[in-house]
């Protein structure tokens, strides 16, 4: 063996303890009992990158499918590093197929993932010898053609993609004054597809802007050229991690050597962004490897590598804060959806949506607060005018004994009317009064000075919580008014039932985890197209109010909703393993004012309005609504709705 065979060999064995090391050690260990998802066998996933550990762009697309894999039990990832920033001839390519070769003679992989240009361009070469059928996703690939792949179906992943006039237009936005664009690149096989990028998009700007190229120059000439740049000039950070005489740099290093004898501000075009650039248009390594990953699973689970379509990366603008400020370069100025790292912290720029809202339903709630208190004069007023007029009316009309018995059954319910609104008032002040206590108290904690953010974080949840409770009841408040005023007004349009029940099992799933219940749909087994005429907003609203209820009552077991298409009619059924109800208050629990429990120190607190709303609103719809419950048992609420279509 030659000896430059030998030394080829040595590295290809260095490499290969890297990649056994990481093969056990590159990701967190997690219990498979932590973790979201189980394969039922084995999966090996061979990781083929280009270039070596510590390479920032590398570790970037690593850092995205470590963190994706780091989900599924059950799978082995083989992680190697091939170092083709030092070696990359056919002759290495060769040793390095008979070292894989060699080392994985007894494994079968379910998936090779192939990270930027040469691991891909390895895996086309020596994929039929070394893993035969094996699907190849790749990703950081920015040298592609239509015909790159030839005939292989089983391979597929994600393109890199560029915008170089994205970022001179960016330069052009924050520095107006620029005159003349340096772009630094290296010989490397990236640098130099860089630089062909620019020169083929500068003639798009060379009316006001000229462009400089820093190529083929050792760190020293790179420095002697930047010290004698002209006046309002800005830099792009093409690539410098190899040197004319192949010294190797990081790319800590290789932007270092720009950003520490510069004061231009200094643009790249992929993320190395907090090594000191102000930022750019760029495309994000580690959504590739996220995104390369998840094709890698799909293609595990079954999927045809064929059916999945080689697509781009998306490019973002991302900046870093410490490097904005130093060129007084405002956010507000900065394009839209744009990323910022290193922004210091702000309560009101993080919660700003939170404390507007919260300040929004206060004065909501002063305005409500108000008009009750008028209200409830107003009704006290009227009513001992009532009471009045009906005392003089018996002392002059004795006579008449049916009118007489009559007026005094309607100053009994007027009474019962007077106690069911004033017991329902009571209880509304104490629903008020709890979140708004909350609100208040929490505010005033936020306004210390040097509260922990944590507790910022707590006291803001607590506020906005506080607000969310308020607003039910608002919105409560509101709709009852509407009927008891008749103001209500009725929408027609054709609704989907399917979709809207889907939808509304979907919202309170979670909800139902949450308090460690089982949600259950059950839909018509015979109906696979279910469409009524009917008003949409208020038959969900009687859904979402009855699930709601069933949901906050039960403490363990199931809640099951569905329904059963009668012709013109439909039923819906909701039931649950709650308390239940018992028979005295089955019909009085649909009453408006009227709770089981008018006391302020129930076990669940609400207005007690829902029901009655549900059923004003089902009575809208052309149906009846009741309820089957056995105490200790659970309910079963039903109501009908007709088709309305005319």
């Amino acid at each position: 063996m030659s000896n430059r065979g030998k030394y080829i060999a040595i590295i290809l064995l260095f490499i290969s303890s890297w990649g056994y090391a990481f093969a056990d050690d590159g990701i967190p260990h997690l219990k498979c009992s932590d973790k979201k998802y189980h394969f039922e066998t084995k999966k090996h996933v061979l990781v083929l990158n280009s270039y070596h550990e510590g390479y920032l762009w590398t570790d970037r697309i690593m850092q995205g499918v470590k963190s994706t894999f780091n989900d599924y039990c059950n799978v082995r990832l083989y992680i190697n590093y091939m170092d083709t920033k030092v070696y990359a001839d056919s002759l290495y390519f060769s040793k390095y197929a008979e070292l894989l070769d060699l080392k994985y003679v007894n494994i079968s992989f379910d998936a090779v993932l192939a990270t930027d240009d040469h691991a891909l361009d390895f895996m086309l070469q020596y994929q039929d010898s070394l893993f035969p059928d094996v699907p190849v996703v790749f990703c950081g690939i920015n040298d592609f053609t239509t015909g790159k792949l030839g005939d292989k179906t089983n391979f597929t992943g994600i393109l890199e993609q560029y915008d170089e006039a994205g970022t001179i237009n960016l330069i052009k936005r924050n520095h107006p004054e620029t005159k003349n664009i340096i772009v630094v690149s290296d010989d490397t096989y990236t640098g130099e597809l860089f630089v062909r990028r620019i020169r083929r998009v500068e003639n798009q700007f060379t009316d006001d802007i000229s462009f400089t190229y820093l190529q083929h120059l050792s760190p020293e000439e790179v420095k002697i050229k930047l010290s004698s740049a002209p006046d309002n000039s800005a830099i792009i950070w093409a690539s410098y991690v190899r040197s004319p005489q192949g010294e190797t740099f990081t790319y800590q290093e290789g932007v270092s050597l720009v950003t520490d004898n510069t004061d231009f501000p200094v643009y790249c075009l992929w993320d190395v962004v907090g090594t000191g650039v102000v930022g750019g248009k760029i495309t994000s390594p580690v959504f590739q490897g996220i995104r390369s990953s998840e094709y890698v699973i799909d293609i595990m689970k079954g999927q045809d590598p064929a059916n999945i379509e080689i697509s781009p990366c998306p490019l973002i603008y991302k900046f870093d804060y410490p490097q904005l400020e130093r060129y007084d370069i405002e956010v507000k100025s900065l394009p839209e959806n744009r990323i910022i790292i290193n922004e210091p912290f702000s309560v009101f720029q993080t919660y700003k949506r939170e404390i507007i809202s919260v300040t929004v339903v206060i004065i909501l709630l002063i305005i409500i607060i108000t008009v009750l208190f008028v209200l409830n004069r107003r009704m006290v007023k009227a009513e001992n005018e009532l009471l009045k007029k009906n005392f003089e009316l018996q002392r002059k009309t004795k006579l008449l004994a049916d009118t007489n018995i009559k007026l005094e059954a309607a100053s009994n319910k007027a009474q019962e009317s007077d106690r069911l609104k004033t017991t329902f008032l009571a209880n509304l002040s104490h629903e008020i009064r709890t979140p708004m206590n909350g609100i208040l108290g929490f505010t005033t904690l936020l306004k210390k000075d040097n509260v922990p953010t944590e507790k910022q974080k707590k006291y803001i949840n607590v506020i906005e919580q506080s607000g969310i409770r308020m607003l039910s009841l608002i919105n409560d408040l509101i709709d009852i008014s509407k009927i008891e005023s008749g103001q209500v007004k009725f929408h027609k349009t054709e609704v989907n039932i399917i979709n809207l029940c889907e939808e509304l099992y979907d919202f309170f799933v979670p909800v139902a985890k949450e308090n460690n219940l089982q949600l259950e749909y059950s839909p018509d087994k015979n109906c696979t197209e279910c469409k009524v005429v009917t008003d949409k907003v208020k038959l969900e609203q009687v859904l979402v109010n009855i699930i709601k209820n069933a949901l906050k009552f039960t403490k363990e077991g199931t809640v099951n909703f569905g329904f059963l298409k009668e012709k013109e009619e439909l039923t819906f059924f909701i039931e649950d393993t709650g308390p239940g109800v018992p028979k005295k208050y089955q019909e009085m629990i649909f009453e408006r004012f009227r709770q089981i429990d008018e006391s302020t120190k129930r076990e669940e607190q609400g207005s007690g309005l829902g029901l009655p709303i549900s059923k004003a609103y089902v009575e809208m719809m052309g149906g009846t609504i009741f309820v089957e419950s056995e105490v200790g048992k659970g309910s079963r609420f039903v109501f009908t709705i007709k088709n309305l279509r005319q």
